[in-house]
């Protein structure tokens, strides 16, 4: 089968050694199952930076281009949560891609989740003298409001307190080699939330923001993967893509200044900021302890060796950026 070259919106990097287990043969009986036509093309996703356990495959078909996500089994009730979230959020307007029905189909080792493909590019592959026009604050001010109004509706979402993020990173660090020091900072974090609990409301969030999940066009902000939608930190969102921002290499002190700038933002907390600073060290650490994971893995391959300079790169990043956040970005 010809293999047609990945669009835009997919990340391709050299370093990614996982492997998905899915012949063409097996692609076709997907396709079929989601009604999606006569396959006549698939390409995997390539990114060192993906979680581990999902994997994205571009398909295209006699009917169009579709976007399938393969999860790790166990994840079902997520997916239909997911569903439903997607179809919710399109009758009120919102930009987010249609997700086809069932919500989720078993495949060997795997659940397979499938969205229309859109037309965009991640907000990374845009300058940022580009990302005012866009509109990306409102774009994400107009869906916090919307999952609002969908709570008041009967909406039931997930709830993560600071506290059980805190010991979820905890939990994650005992399971890595990872730097001692780098630890201890979960303890200054606990102590400047229970210095000001108040400035760390939990509010309705997309809850896994970055560059690679808002999704542009030249007309319009579409925000990807909604399976991690609950109420955390007020901060949470500003946080996570501030410091995707960083590990894209993107000038983040411009994004920071667009997110900053916000009318919304008035309304927040006093102590904000600080609180914000407190969110971006917790996301860096994740992003440092995901790399420590897979340097303890064993590969094999002849880009062993670039891979792992990479992943050591990116975590020297994490821990300049874990010492002073605003600063650092701001710079």
């Amino acid at each position: 089968m010809k293999k047609t070259a990945m669009p835009l919106n997919v990340d391709a990097k050299r370093f990614d050694l996982r492997r998905l287990h899915c012949s063409e043969s097996g692609m076709k009986g997907i396709c079929k199952a989601f009604g999606l036509g006569m396959l006549c093309s698939f390409e995997p996703e390539k990114n060192v930076r993906i979680s581990h356990s999902n994997f994205l495959v571009y398909a295209e078909t006699s009917r169009g281009r579709y976007a399938l996500k393969f999860h790790p089994h166990g994840s079902a009730n997520l997916h239909r949560h997911e569903h439903l979230l997607h179809r919710l959020l399109r009758q009120k307007g919102v930009c987010v891609p249609r997700m086809f029905s069932p919500p989720c189909l078993p495949f060997r080792h795997y659940l397979v989740t499938c969205h229309e493909w859109l037309d965009a590019a991640p907000l990374y592959r845009f300058p940022v003298s580009r990302m005012r026009h866009l509109g990306i604050t409102e774009a994400i001010q107009s869906f916090n409001k919307t999952l609002r109004s969908l709570i008041h509706e009967g909406l039931a979402l997930r709830r993560q307190s600071f506290i059980e993020k805190v010991r979820q990173l905890k939990d994650a660090s005992k399971a890595c080699k990872g730097n001692a020091g780098a630890r201890g900072l979960l303890d200054d974090c606990l102590k400047a939330f229970r210095d000001a609990p108040a400035d760390f409301p939990l509010v309705p969030l997309h809850a896994d923001l970055s560059v690679s999940n808002i999704l542009c066009s030249d007309r319009q902000v579409f925000f990807i993967d909604l399976t991690h939608v609950r109420h955390a930190c007020l901060q949470t969102d500003m946080a996570s893509l501030l410091v995707s921002c960083f590990v894209q290499e993107m000038p983040s002190s411009a994004l920071g200044k667009i997110l900053l700038s916000g009318e919304e933002n008035a309304s927040f907390p006093r102590g904000w900021k600080k609180a914000l600073a407190v969110l971006i060290r917790l996301e860096a650490f994740g992003e440092y302890l995901k790399d420590a994971h897979r340097l303890g893995k064993t590969y094999r391959g002849k880009e062993v060796v670039a891979f792992r300079r990479e992943l050591l790169r990116h975590q020297k990043k994490m821990e300049y950026l874990m010492k002073d956040p605003l600063a650092v970005l701001s710079s």
